[in-house]
């Protein structure tokens, strides 16, 4: 009776959770004719890997930008010819290299990585569902380490803290200290 009992439980939640958890997808940008996808983030297209690459130990200026321009041009040197840069750490120092499978999607889009209960959508991201504005968060002026995770976990944070009621976030910034939260519109 009792394995019966964690076994109904177990299903319930699956089930609820399965109402609960939608599956969100944004278009994603190109930049130097290569698409970018951040951590977290499952392409809905096939592709092949080609390589994995890294920026290298020493970033000035950090922001998502300066990672990515590093990467992009990691690849020109190597003469490495990619569709897309899929970030695989949260710091966005490492990248997999890959190639679309069979033609190019009209719309390229990825669905989009939920951390803590909140959705997270990057700079350069457009959404293809509908929302609203519900406030601006910001990640505030002391951080120690300057990392994409740290940022990401110190807007969580402010977002918790001060019980804003959204679904997602939407990072306003390049260096991830501001996003947007919103609510999804039904």
């Amino acid at each position: 009776m009792r394995h019966l009992n964690t076994l109904m439980t177990f299903l319930l939640l699956s089930f609820a959770g399965q109402i609960f958890c939608q599956t969100l997808t944004v278009e994603i940008e190109q930049k130097e004719g290569v698409y970018i996808i951040y951590p977290g983030q499952k392409p809905t297209f096939e592709y092949e890997y080609v390589k994995s690459i890294d920026a290298g130990a020493i970033i000035k200026n950090w922001r998502a930008s300066t990672l990515v321009d590093k990467l992009l041009k990691r690849l020109k040197k190597e003469g490495i010819e990619a569709d897309a840069l899929v970030f695989t750490e949260d710091d966005l120092y490492r990248a997999d290299v890959v190639k679309f499978k069979g033609n190019k999607p009209d719309k390229v889009t990825v669905e989009i990585e939920q951390k803590q209960g909140v959705y997270l959508i990057y700079p350069g991201q457009q959404s293809t569902f509908e929302y609203e504005y519900v406030k601006t968060i910001n990640a505030g002026a002391f951080i120690k380490n300057w990392r994409a995770s740290t940022l990401v976990d110190k807007l969580l944070k402010v977002y918790k803290k001060e019980e804003i009621q959204a679904d997602a976030i939407i990072f306003t910034e390049d260096d991830l200290f501001k996003a947007d939260a919103i609510k999804l519109k039904k």
